[in-house]
């Protein structure tokens, strides 16, 4: 999921977590929080760190490789 605040600023996509979910839903600074499944082949940065969703299966669950850093 990515949090998308109210000035445009995007978070770095995280982990979904109700929880989180729930929390961000509520916070009146966030404008829309997106949900999405990862896919084959996808590539992430998360933390400036570079992975490749190398596995997804049909229960949402994925296997990430990481693939290098962005300098």
């Amino acid at each position: 999921m990515q949090v998308i605040k109210e000035d445009g600023t995007k978070e770095t996509p995280e982990p979904y977590k109700q929880e989180k979910l729930e929390k961000a839903l509520n916070d009146p600074d966030v404008k829309e929080v997106r949900v999405f499944r990862l896919k084959h082949g996808m590539k992430l940065n998360i933390q400036g760190v570079i992975y490749k969703v190398i596995a997804s299966r049909p229960n949402g669950k994925v296997t990430l490789k990481e693939i290098g850093v962005v300098k």
